[in-house]
């Protein structure tokens, strides 16, 4: 399947069209890979303001694991059903969640808006991969590839400083709040100008059934060494249980022999 996928011809698209595509989906994964660095400067003025000191490592832990849990299920339904659908979906589930998180009034409810947060943001990550393995030749994916990772490295240097600003000046609610006019914009060119694509030979089919505890190939008489192992495990007590056999039999011949000899001898004597 991944041979397939990798060997597959890149999709046909206006070089325009791929560039704001490619724009658009950068954008999308900056928005993510910032929320995992802003909120640490913001932290402790939402801490103080919803009263949550015990619970506080919690907004980043539930962000981090809804987007690690969800990356890989999100990739498998982008192979599915397509790039296009799973990501305008990721982006909208991102926006609610920024926009809960914003309108946060207690601890728990921030921890569990980032969740949502978090489960948006899990799809952003593999389906922008996919998205330029899907629109670039492989001699050309490794300089896009490249730009990817220069998001995370350029998110964690300003992440931090654009926490404080914004937390200093209009207040930590915006540090989420501007996901949106962003998110909007990654939104409406995904919606516009990305086609619908998905990888040559994947079907829209989920196997929703349980693998059985044995499979017939698992079972022990399929496999022929086995099945030979046991046949000469069975032969090796059939041959030890007719040895004891045999020998239990010439004892008993040697005992009625020696007892047939002694009587002999004892009728004579009485002679």
């Amino acid at each position: 399947m991944t041979q397939a996928v990798s060997s597959a011809p890149p999709v046909l698209v206006d070089p325009r069209t791929r560039t704001q595509i490619v724009v658009a989906v950068l954008l999308g994964l900056f928005l993510a890979a910032l929320d995992q660095t802003v909120v640490g400067t913001a932290l402790p003025r939402i801490v103080t303001d919803l009263r949550g000191n015990d619970i506080y490592t919690w907004a980043f832990t539930s962000y981090l694991l809804t987007a690690t849990i969800s990356g890989p299920i999100y990739g498998k339904l982008s192979d599915l059903f397509g790039r296009r659908p799973i990501l305008l979906f990721a982006v909208s589930v991102f926006l609610i969640g920024s926009l809960l998180s914003g309108l946060s009034q207690e601890m728990w409810q921030f921890v569990a808006f980032r969740a949502i947060q978090g489960l948006g943001a899990g799809a952003l990550f593999p389906v922008a991969l996919a998205v330029i393995g899907d629109m670039f030749d492989a001699s050309e994916r490794g300089k896009y590839q490249g730009l990817v990772g220069a998001i995370f490295g350029l998110s964690s240097v300003i992440g931090p400083a654009i926490g404080g600003v914004i937390t200093d000046t209009v207040g930590w609610h915006w540090v989420f709040f501007v996901n949106l006019p962003l998110g909007a914009v990654v939104f409406t060119v995904v919606w516009r100008v990305m086609p619908s694509f998905r990888p040559a030979g994947a079907r829209p089919k989920i196997d929703s059934r349980l693998p059985s505890c044995r499979s017939s190939s698992d079972s022990p008489t399929s496999r022929p060494e086995i099945g030979a192992i046991r046949r000469s495990a069975a032969s090796s007590s059939s041959g030890s249980r007719l040895q004891r056999s045999s020998s239990g039999s010439s004892r008993a011949h040697r005992s009625r022999s020696s007892r047939s000899v002694s009587s002999g001898l004892g009728r004579s004597r009485s002679r």
